[in-house]
C-alpha cells in the first residue's frame, strides 16, 4: 500500500472507501493499467473497509501476506483485481 496513495472517499456524509489519487512510480510499474487514479478500494483480502479505520486494521494485516485481492468501485461497477506481494 506504500506504493498507492489514498484519501478517505464519501457519498453524502458516507463513508464507502479509500479513494486511489496516485500511485508512486515503482506502483506504475507493479499495478500497471489495473489499479488507477479515481478508484475505490471498497475491500482488500476479503476484509472490508466500512469505516476510516478500518484501514490500519487492513494494512497489519498485509504484512503477513503473499498476495493482496481488492475489492475496487469505478465508474459505478465493482472490480476484483489481486496481484503478489514481492519483496
Amino acid at each position: 500500500l506504500t506504493l498507492v496513495e489514498v484519501q478517505p472517499a464519501f457519498q453524502g456524509q458516507h463513508f464507502v472507501g479509500y479513494q486511489v489519487t496516485g500511485l508512486s512510480h515503482d506502483g506504475e510499474d507493479v499495478f500497471g493499467n489495473t489499479l488507477r487514479r479515481g478508484d475505490v478500494i471498497l475491500t482488500v483480502n476479503s476484509r472490508s473497509i466500512a469505516r476510516p479505520e478500518d484501514y490500519m486494521t487492513v494494512w497489519q494485516d498485509l504484512k503477513a501476506t503473499r498476495r493482496v485481492s481488492v475489492t475496487i468501485l469505478r465508474s459505478g461497477q465493482q472490480l476484483a483485481m489481486s496481484w503478489p506481494v514481492i519483496d
